[in-house]
């Protein structure tokens, strides 16, 4: 995440694609299409291979569909909103709240245990900003790996709104 624009009247924070996250995907779709090449030249069509390469090639679109997401925060005193703009393969999704019933805006963290390679288990930490209105409606930006630029976000949003009420 990172700040686009700030003046006294909005704040624009944006969250850009990784574009290197998608050797991995694009790798599976490359093998998915070489097997899909391989099995219909050879005029056999295994049902399991078949299987295999469809589940092979879903994970791998899944994958670039989660990588290219990018975002745009945007805090607007003039208009009274917070408004984020997720833009997907599938198109733009949208949520908005009124600026002013915002209650607190905090940092979610969330960790996932998971086993590499080696058998050691290791910890995977994803972090979110969590928006809060007074009448306890709650909106939640996607998960991110970095939690610095999290945090930096989450204290430019304080310092740009000020005390909020409770």
């Amino acid at each position: 995440m990172r700040i686009n624009k700030r003046t006294t009247s909005e704040l624009v924070i944006y969250r850009s694609s990784d574009r290197k996250a998608l050797v991995v995907p694009l790798t599976l779709l490359g093998i998915t299409l070489l097997g899909a090449i391989f099995v219909v030249s050879s005029g056999r069509v295994p049902a399991s291979g078949f299987l295999f390469l469809a589940a092979l090639g879903a994970y791998g679109l899944s994958m670039v569909y989660g990588v290219l997401q990018s975002e745009t925060l945007t805090l607007d005193k003039t208009a009274d909103e917070v408004r984020c703009d997720r833009k997907t393969l599938l198109g733009t999704k949208r949520w908005q709240l009124p600026l002013s019933t915002l209650q607190t805006v905090s940092v979610g963290k969330f960790k996932r245990r998971y086993k590499k390679a080696n058998g050691n288990l290791a910890t995977r930490w994803s972090y979110n900003l969590t928006f809060i209105t007074n009448d306890d409606q709650k909106k939640e930006t996607p998960y991110y790996n970095d939690g610095e630029s999290v945090d930096t976000a989450l204290q430019t949003i304080k310092e740009f709104l000020g005390p909020l009420t409770t």
